[in-house]
C-alpha cells in the first residue's frame, strides 16, 4: 500500500521522467484550437525561435514563461497582477507590460543565437529587424485575441507565477530541517562579523591598501518635490505602477548614484565594464568604470514604489587559499534605493550579485519587523543617513570580501575616478569584435566560471551554485527559508513606518 507521502513521491518521479524524456518542459499553448492562420503562425513562430534558443542554451533565465501564452512573459512583480481579477483596462495595460517584455527577452536571445543558428530560422526571420516586426505584430494580434476571448483569461492568470529560485529536491536529500540549524548559526555568525565596522566611524576604518572613490558621470540633483512630482505623474496609467520617461530616469539614477569608496590592494578591487577579452572569455574591463542601472518595483502602504538598482562588478573576489570556500572570477555589489511616494527614499537595501550578504538600511520613522523564527535573520546596521543638498551616499567597500563596512553621507568636491552608468540589459547581450554577442548569464542564470567551493557545503539548502554571481530574477537571498530580492512584497515583509506615512 503507497503512502500519501509515497504517492507524492511517486508522481514527482513520473514528472522528472517525463522532463527528461522531452528533454525540456515545451510550452503548450491556451490558443492553438482557433483556426484563425495567422495566429497559428505566430504561435508557430513563438515555438520554433523557443526551440532554437533552447537548443543553443540562450534562454533567458530571469523572466518566466507562461504556460499556454508564448508570446507573453512575466516577472516577480508583474506576477502580482494575476491575483487581482483584472478587466477592461487594467487586464489591457497588464497584458500590454506582459507583452513587452517578452518582446525584448526574445530579441536578446535571438541576437545571442549563434550564426548558424540563426540561417536556421530564415528564411521565416531573415534577420533581426524583420523579427523585431513579427513579434511586435504578432504579440498584439494574440493580446487582442485574448481580450475577445474571457474564456482565456483564467488560464492566464492561473499560469501567471514565477517559480523560486530554490531547488527543493536538494533540501528533501540534504535533510534541510537539520541543516538550517547550522546554517542559522553560521548567519548569527556573519552578522557579528559584518557588523564591526558600522560601529566604528568612518575616520577610523582600517585601511589596508589605499582609498578609490569612484563617483557617477552626473552633477544633476532632483529636489524631493521634484521627484515627487516625476512619481505622481508617472503613475498616472490603470495599474498605477510609476513609469517615468527615459529622461526622468536619467536624472532620478544620476541624483541617487552612490560614492563607491574601496579599499584597494590590487586589480581585483577595481570596479569596471563587462567585456569579452583577446580570448572570447568574459572580463571585467578595469581602464572602463561603470555601474549598471536596473528599474525594478515594490508593493509597500497599498502603493507601487519605484526602485532604483546599481550594480557594479569586480574582477574577482581573491581567494586567501586554494582551500578559500567564497573566492573566485567575479564578484560585485548591488545597491538598490526604493523611493517613497513623497520622493524621499524609504529604505537602501544591498546584495552581493550573488544573492549573499543581504543588508538593510531603513529610513528614520521606519523599523525592522522582527524575522519569525522559520525565517532567516536580517542585518539591519543603523537607519539610513539623510542626504542634504547635493550630497551624496558613500559606500564604504572592503578589500577582496568586497563586504560594505560603512554608509555616510559626503559632498562630492572629492577628487575621485568617473563612473558611468550603463543599462543592465546591456549585460544581457554582450557585444563582440566577432559580431557573436553572448549574455553575462548561462541558462540557468549564473555567470559562467563564477562558481564558488561553497557549493558543495551549501548545497542542502536548495540555492543552486551557492556563491556563483547570479543574474537579476534569480537571486536567492536567504539559506533559511525563502527569500528572493526581486520579490514585490519584501519591503512589506521586512519594515514598516513607527507612524503612518501615507
Amino acid at each position: 500500500m503507497i503512502t500519501k507521502l509515497g504517492s507524492k513521491w511517486v508522481q514527482v518521479v513520473v514528472a522528472l521522467i517525463g522532463l527528461v524524456i522531452c528533454g525540456c518542459s515545451p510550452l503548450t499553448t491556451q490558443i492553438s484550437s482557433h483556426d484563425d492562420r495567422y495566429g497559428q503562425d505566430c504561435i508557430a513562430l513563438y515555438q520554433k525561435l523557443d526551440r532554437s534558443s533552447d537548443k543553443a542554451g540562450t534562454l533567458d533565465s530571469g523572466t518566466a514563461q507562461i504556460d499556454g501564452f508564448p508570446h507573453l512573459r512575466i516577472n516577480r512583480f508583474l506576477s502580482i497582477f494575476a491575483d487581482q481579477s483584472l478587466s477592461g483596462l487594467k487586464l489591457s495595460a497588464w497584458l500590454e507590460r506582459l507583452r513587452r517584455l517578452d518582446y525584448s527577452v526574445r530579441l536578446h536571445e535571438y541576437v545571442n543565437l549563434p550564426q548558424q543558428s540563426r540561417k536556421q530560422l530564415a528564411p521565416q526571420v531573415p534577420n533581426e529587424l524583420a523579427l523585431r516586426q513579427q513579434l511586435d505584430e504578432c504579440g498584439r494580434y494574440l493580446v487582442s485575441y485574448q481580450l475577445n476571448h474571457p474564456n482565456q483569461q483564467q488560464a492566464l492568470f492561473d499560469n501567471a507565477r514565477v517559480p523560486d529560485s530554490y531547488i527543493q529536491w536538494h533540501r528533501v536529500v540534504g535533510l534541510y530541517p537539520i541543516v538550517r540549524l547550522f546554517a542559522k548559526a553560521g548567519v548569527e555568525d556573519l552578522h557579528q562579523e559584518l557588523s564591526k565596522n558600522f560601529k566604528t566611524d568612518p575616520t577610523e576604518l582600517a585601511v589596508s591598501g589605499h582609498l578609490m572613490r569612484y563617483a557617477p558621470n552626473t552633477g544633476h540633483w532632483l529636489s524631493a518635490e521634484q521627484i515627487q512630482s516625476i512619481l505622481a505623474e508617472s503613475s498616472k496609467n490603470p495599474l498605477k505602477i510609476p513609469g517615468p520617461s527615459d529622461e526622468a530616469l536619467n536624472l532620478l539614477f544620476g541624483t541617487f548614484a552612490p560614492i563607491w569608496e574601496i579599499d584597494v590592494i590590487n586589480d581585483q578591487d577595481n570596479i569596471g565594464a563587462i567585456s569579452f577579452d583577446k580570448n572570447g572569455q568574459f572580463q571585467v574591463d578595469r581602464t572602463k568604470p561603470r555601474v549598471y542601472r536596473q528599474v525594478s518595483h515594490t508593493s509597500f502602504g497599498g502603493k507601487i514604489l519605484l526602485q532604483l538598482n546599481y550594480i557594479a562588478w569586480f574582477p574577482a573576489r581573491e581567494k586567501e587559499s586554494s582551500l578559500d570556500l567564497y573566492g573566485g572570477r567575479f564578484d560585485g555589489l548591488i545597491w538598490r534605493v526604493t523611493l517613497g511616494a513623497d520622493g524621499h527614499p524609504l529604505v537602501y537595501d544591498s546584495i552581493h550579485p550573488c544573492g549573499c550578504y543581504y543588508l538593510i538600511f531603513p529610513r528614520k520613522g521606519m523599523q525592522l519587523i522582527p524575522p519569525n523564527e522559520h525565517d532567516e535573520p536580517v542585518l539591519s546596521p543603523y537607519s539610513a543617513p539623510d542626504l542634504g543638498d547635493q550630497q551624496r551616499l558613500v559606500i564604504r567597500v572592503a578589500h577582496r570580501t568586497h563586504y560594505i563596512d560603512r554608509v555616510y553621507t559626503a559632498n562630492t568636491n572629492q577628487q575621485s575616478t568617473v563612473y558611468a552608468l550603463n543599462h543592465y540589459s546591456d549585460l544581457l547581450s554582450v557585444k563582440s569584435k566577432s559580431d557573436q554577442n553572448r549574455s553575462f548569464f548561462n541558462e540557468h542564470g549564473l555567470v559562467s566560471n563564477s562558481e564558488r567551493l561553497e557549493r558543495f557545503v551549501l548545497w542542502p539548502l536548495g540555492v543552486r551554485s551557492a556563491g556563483a554571481m547570479r543574474q537579476w530574477g534569480t537571486h536567492a537571498i536567504a539559506f533559511i527559508g525563502k527569500r528572493h530580492f526581486d520579490d514585490p512584497y519584501l519591503m512589506e515583509s521586512l519594515i514598516k513606518p513607527m507612524q503612518q506615512l501615507y
